[in-house]
């Protein structure tokens, strides 16, 4: 994908997130009651709510939405750029 990279960085970020939370039934509270956490950094869990997910969720998909990463801002940034840099067109046709 040809994103740019502070978008790459944060769709990354947000895909190891949601794939880390996991789903574990809670022990106190209402029975079939789940709770979603996942290992932080300092290997704590952090506890998530289902509305916390779906705003990952959200992000996630409304980060994709605005940009095609096969063809997105980065592609059309460089659309001008000629595919040889002109410093290098001696070295490659020699």
């Amino acid at each position: 994908p040809y994103l740019i990279p502070s978008k790459q960085k944060r769709i990354d970020e947000l895909q190891k997130l949601l794939h880390d939370i996991q789903t574990v039934p809670v022990i106190s509270g209402v029975s079939g009651a789940l709770s979603h956490f996942a290992k932080t950094k300092s290997n704590q869990q952090q506890i998530y709510s289902n509305e916390e997910i779906l705003l990952l969720k959200s992000e996630l998909d409304d980060l994709l939405a605005n940009e095609c990463p096969w063809c997105g801002e980065k592609i059309l940034r460089s659309i001008d750029e000629p595919f040889i840099d002109p410093l290098d067109y001696e070295s490659v046709y020699a």
